[in-house]
């Protein structure tokens, strides 16, 4: 991971991730991005983040999928905030091309207290298309990372997905 952010992480790779946004964009839209990732990374089941993965999911023409039962309606992002998510997702195909990652291995761990009808077809140890598990949401590079948001409690139901 360091490899891919010029070994900044945490608070530093926010400063990091958020000059190299600033540069030639205009200051709400700048402002919007910090926003927009300080929400997501404190709650990816916000009403902002949920609306966050809408909109990439529309921006990049793939299915938006979430499977929380208790949401009926997702709010949409205003401009600035439109105008951000692709700024975000600009820069960070420009850092990821200039070091020549084409793909990658990402991780997500997840619990439940009964496990979900759709995921009865998860295989353990096999790779699974990231497409249909909230592509937007919660993904780490370290299994170990992912592994901290699986409850392994008694009653409840956990694992960590492999994606590709």
């Amino acid at each position: 991971m360091l490899y891919l952010t010029d070994n900044q992480y945490g608070a530093d790779f926010e400063l990091f991730l958020t000059e190299k946004i600033s540069e030639d964009i205009a200051e709400k839209v700048v402002d919007a991005t910090v926003d927009l990732r300080a929400k997501w990374i404190i709650d990816a089941n916000s009403p902002k983040s949920m609306a966050m993965e809408k909109a990439v999911s529309k921006m990049l023409d793939i299915p938006y999928y979430h499977y929380d039962a208790k949401i009926q309606e997702i709010s949409e992002l205003n401009q600035n905030e439109i105008a951000a998510v692709k700024v975000i997702y600009d820069v960070t195909q420009k850092l990821l091309c200039e070091k020549n990652v084409d793909s990658l291995i990402v991780y997500r761990g997840l619990s439940w207290e009964q496990r979900p009808d759709w995921w009865e077809h998860v295989e353990v140890g096999g790779v699974s298309p990231i497409i249909k598990h909230r592509t937007l949401s919660s993904w780490t590079l370290h299994k170990k990372r992912a592994d901290i948001f699986v409850d392994y409690s008694e009653n409840n139901y956990g694992i960590v997905l492999k994606a590709a």
